[in-house]
């Protein structure tokens, strides 16, 4: 696949040193970690009720994580 498009990202001395870090120990540059990172992200919807559904989703997951995550610790406790 053909890249198109350069992205130029200001980072701090820590957040570059950690993307550095991370390329090394993977054995890749610095931008195929951003590259793989993007590719996690979810596609952007094609239109405004796609979004919504997302958006709906997303609310759901988060409600029934945080309520596993109490569950979990009261159970714990």
């Amino acid at each position: 696949m053909t890249r198109e498009y350069s992205l130029r990202v200001r980072l701090t001395e820590d957040e570059k040193s950690r993307l550095k870090y991370a390329a090394q120990q993977r054995g890749v540059s610095m931008s195929e970690i951003i590259q793989d990172y993007c590719k996690r992200l979810p596609k952007a919807p094609k239109s405004k009720k796609d979004a919504s559904l997302r958006r709906t989703s997303c609310t759901r997951l988060g409600i029934l994580v945080a309520i596993h995550l109490t569950v979990n610790l009261l159970s714990s406790v």
